[in-house]
């Protein structure tokens, strides 16, 4: 999806998808400006889940700023605000919506928890889901394997960091669901199928300076009530 801004910024995000399940189209490109600067806040994807009753979902892509750039805060804090009025729109049609991406910042953050309104908070969501986000990567904060004598390595996080002066890991790659996906939607969220891929081959390689990746994948998984499924 290689739409460009005003000012020639191209965004960088592609997908690959199984043509025998869904149909997908390139929706909006969404752009905001601040000053002088043309900031990339998210592209849509159209997702129609082919079965008898087609299913249409509503996906957001994002890859915001990075935390190397001094001004890049003001960025993030720009695009969540430009995003969640967006997602609002959507969600006052019915229509369920889930966001991906990097956000170089963590789910507690201003930006994704305040400006968006994405919470870890189910009873939250659940009183009020055409409002709350739901984000189930809260959980990648802390590690899933207690600490032991025999195993130091750490397992939380999405996005290793050698820079030694924060978290080496952090969460900075989430999927977010509208709140719909825990209450009424036709699609509803299977939470424990959906987090982090980190295998040991995969650890070994974000570990590796010959390789030039940093961030592990992450799965989100979700189910028709009649017992479809897809993963995203």
């Amino acid at each position: 999806m290689d739409d460009k801004t005003s000012t020639g910024s191209k965004f960088d995000i592609g997908y690959f998808y199984d043509s025998n399940q869904v149909a997908v189209k390139h929706g909006r490109a969404h752009i905001c400006h601040l000053g002088t600067s043309s900031i990339k806040i998210a592209q849509q994807l159209h997702v129609v889940i082919k079965e008898e009753s087609p299913s249409l979902l509503n996906v957001l892509v994002s890859h915001w700023p990075s935390q190397l750039q001094t001004i890049a805060k003001d960025f993030r804090n720009k695009c969540s605000i430009g995003l969640r009025g967006f997602v609002e729109t959507l969600m006052t049609d019915k229509k369920q919506v889930i966001l991906m991406g990097d956000y170089n910042d963590e789910p507690y953050a201003h930006s994704l928890f305040k400006n968006m309104s994405a919470t870890n908070d189910r009873d939250l969501v659940l009183s009020e889901p055409d409002y709350w986000l739901y984000n189930p990567y809260w959980k990648t904060l802390s590690a899933r394997v207690p600490f032991s004598i025999d195993e130091q390595q750490h397992d939380f996080g999405t996005c290793y960091s050698k820079a030694g002066n924060r978290n080496t890991l952090s969460a900075f790659d989430q999927i977010i669901f509208s709140g719909d996906f825990l209450s009424s939607g036709p699609w509803y969220l299977e939470e424990s199928a959906t987090g982090v891929v980190l295998t040991d081959k995969i650890r070994a390689a974000i570990m590796n300076n010959k390789h030039c990746f940093d961030h592990m994948p992450v799965i989100g998984y979700i189910r028709k009530r009649e017992a479809t499924h897809v993963s995203v």
